[in-house]
């Protein structure tokens, strides 16, 4: 095997699994907001279901450039790409404060359990 296929091989099973990982961070986040009701497991879950979408496109590109097959035409390439680009910091600013929120959240209830 020469070094791009073992690159793009290697790039779909790590997309492949990233996004497996992200979808059950999803599930495990809602299933938490259902128990407690708090904002920050829903940007939680959004920014894991980006990440999730993010990396299926991320494999798909790849097995595309592996296999040279197109999956989709030029123009939707274009589109699908630039929402690509867009959300990728998107997502990870939505994980990011969904992080803060997680801590001040956790932080409140520690200094109520520790008085």
């Amino acid at each position: 095997m020469d070094s791009p296929s073992v690159f793009f091989s290697v790039e779909i099973a790590a997309g492949l699994i990233m996004a497996v990982l992200d979808a059950i961070l999803a599930i495990t986040f809602i299933w938490t907001y259902t128990r407690c009701q708090r904002l920050c497991f829903l940007l939680l879950c959004a920014g894991a279901l980006i990440f999730t979408l993010i990396n299926v496109y991320a494999a798909a590109i790849c097995y595309s450039a592996l296999t040279h097959t197109t999956f989709l035409s030029t123009p939707s390439m274009h589109l699908v790409t630039s929402v690509y680009i867009i959300m990728n910091p998107v997502a990870a600013i939505v994980s990011f404060i969904g992080t803060i929120l997680l801590l001040r959240f956790t932080l409140k209830l520690y200094a109520t359990q520790k008085t």
